[in-house]
């Protein structure tokens, strides 16, 4: 629908899932959990003052919010929930946060459904 990726793009995401290294970017070690539908990552361009920053992201190429469809939003949202669960365990935290970037003026980097 509202895409951005330029022509010849290679995604980055896509290379993770597909077992791939991402140099400068994500590596097959920074995988924790994959499922038939979703991959979850510690992602190595942490926030600042953020202690744990994981990514969770769909198996199936999906730039963008407005193209994930309900059978695969239900995945990632339930891993973001367990993954969110386990950093309370983790690290202790008082909350925790979840974000979602779509469009270059959303600061969306990564043209892949994150």
């Amino acid at each position: 629908m509202y895409n951005h990726a330029p022509e010849g793009y290679e995604c980055h995401f896509c290379r993770i899932v597909a077992g791939l290294e991402n140099e400068g970017w994500n590596y097959q070690s920074d995988v924790f959990w994959q499922t038939e539908h979703i991959t979850a990552l510690i992602n190595t361009r942490w926030w600042n003052n953020n202690p744990g920053h994981a990514l969770v992201i769909p198996n199936r190429h999906i730039e963008n919010i407005y193209d994930l469809t309900p059978d695969i939003a239900i995945h990632v949202h339930e891993a973001a929930r367990r993954v969110a669960i386990a950093f309370k365990h983790v690290y202790g935290c008082g909350g925790t946060s979840t974000r979602q970037h779509n469009e270059p003026a959303g600061y969306q980097e990564v043209f892949h459904k994150i």
